[in-house]
């Protein structure tokens, strides 16, 4: 769409060069225009296209050097919220023109952080709009990226490609390995994997030519080392090669590759960008977009069970000089979270490892609390939240 009813050409190009300038500036500066970029390799400039693209490789523990995974995100006032696109106007003779892209959610959670853009060879205020909306979800959307090293293998994938990676520890699940062997219809993988029932499972191959095919898997619900496929592979996929399973709630993480090195002579470091494919319809045909499911540790943890609050008196060199609250609870998460306030006052903080935590002095009133369980990732469980009057030392003596 134009933003107008109508429609036109997702990119055009009326350019029109006065000046010299040096040939890569110029062709990346035109690769922007399609949302691309270009770098040098194999002595040429090649270009590449931030577009819908399939899987060129995929990658796990089996496959990375000693599995690690090392994971950046990017800094708060580097995903922009608002961005100023210049372009240039035919019914203004081609002055011009700023159109404001805004993203409501971004400026929601980190404020209003501008960028401005030059839309080259740009004369459509819908192509503008769309640049705009494509830098700001971008930078909010794509803002990981992944560092890996990997044989001689790694050194197939270029700036551009997308890639699939299954890190156990960020899945919770070992969902990727070798291939012992291959058929057109069924694979033996390495590990045994659990099948669930309800579920649909898709297993990823990489076939003798390089490609990556995914299949649905057909087995039944159970454990198996033993994946049969509908409909057949291509070819069947080779030995010692890579697959990766996914599930309906289990998808791998998918990458854009942005840098490619050798290291150590028989290695290739990989950097690659966060990838959403959703990103096209939110872009252009403004789609709400529902988040991947890529962990199983995702889950939030229980919340803490039979909590309990009891105050008494306490001595100070044989005097009572004030009460205690003491609040205890059952759970199996690592780390707790009590927030409590008397009366209409501000919460204070308690973190705690173990299952109970002391408050005092404690005044006479009205105590107001709030307790949560926080795993191991830092998810949060739903609170717990309760009120008590607490006595002190107003309290009748007991007999």
């Amino acid at each position: 769409s134009n933003g107008f009813g109508g429609q036109e050409p997702r990119f055009t190009c009326n350019l029109y060069l006065q000046t010299r300038e040096e040939a890569y500036k110029v062709i990346g500066s035109m690769a922007s225009i399609f949302r691309g970029m270009v770098y040098w390799a194999g002595g040429a400039v090649v270009p590449v296209q931030d577009a819908p693209a399939d899987v060129a490789a995929l990658f796990t523990a089996a496959n990375v050097i000693e599995g690690q995974f090392q994971y950046q995100g990017s800094g708060a006032k580097a995903r922009h919220t608002v961005c100023l696109v210049a372009w240039n106007d035919p019914a203004d003779r081609y002055r011009q023109k700023i159109e404001y892209v805004e993203d409501a959610e971004g400026i929601a959670r980190y404020g209003v952080i501008q960028s401005e853009i030059l839309a080259v060879g740009c004369t459509s205020r819908g192509q503008a709009h769309r640049l705009g909306r494509w830098l700001l979800y971008t930078e909010r959307m794509e803002c990981e990226t992944v560092t890996f090293r990997t044989g001689l293998d790694g050194l197939v994938v270029a700036p551009g490609d997308i890639i699939q990676t299954s890190d156990p520890v960020r899945a919770g699940v070992r969902v990727g390995g070798r291939i012992v062997t291959g058929a057109v219809d069924e694979v033996t993988v390495d590990s045994a994997v659990t099948i669930s029932a309800g579920k649909t499972y898709t297993l990823w191959a990489v076939l003798p030519d390089g490609t990556v095919e995914s299949r649905t898997v057909t087995n039944a619900p159970g454990s198996a080392t033993v994946l049969t496929v509908a409909p057949d592979f291509s070819s069947a996929p080779q030995a010692y090669s890579v697959w990766v399973l996914a599930a309906n709630d289990l998808v791998p993480e998918t990458w854009r590759v942005v840098a490619v090195m050798e290291a150590d002579g028989t290695q290739a470091e990989i950097t690659a960008l966060a990838y959403n494919s959703q990103k096209y319809d939110l872009v252009e045909n403004d789609l709400n977009l529902e988040p991947l499911l890529t962990s199983s540790l995702s889950a939030a943890p229980a919340p803490p069970t039979d909590v309990e609050t009891t105050e008494s008196l306490y001595l100070v060199t044989h005097t009572v000089v004030g009460a205690r609250v003491v609040v205890s609870w059952r759970g199996a998460t690592p780390r707790y979270e009590l927030e409590w306030r008397c009366g209409d006052g501000n919460y204070s903080t308690i973190n705690t490892a173990s299952c109970s935590a002391d408050i005092q002095p404690a005044d006479a009133g009205v105590y107001g609390f709030r307790l949560v369980a926080i795993n191991a990732l830092g998810r949060r469980s739903t609170p717990v939240v309760w009120s008590q009057t607490i006595y002190g030392l107003t309290a009748a003596p007991s007999n």
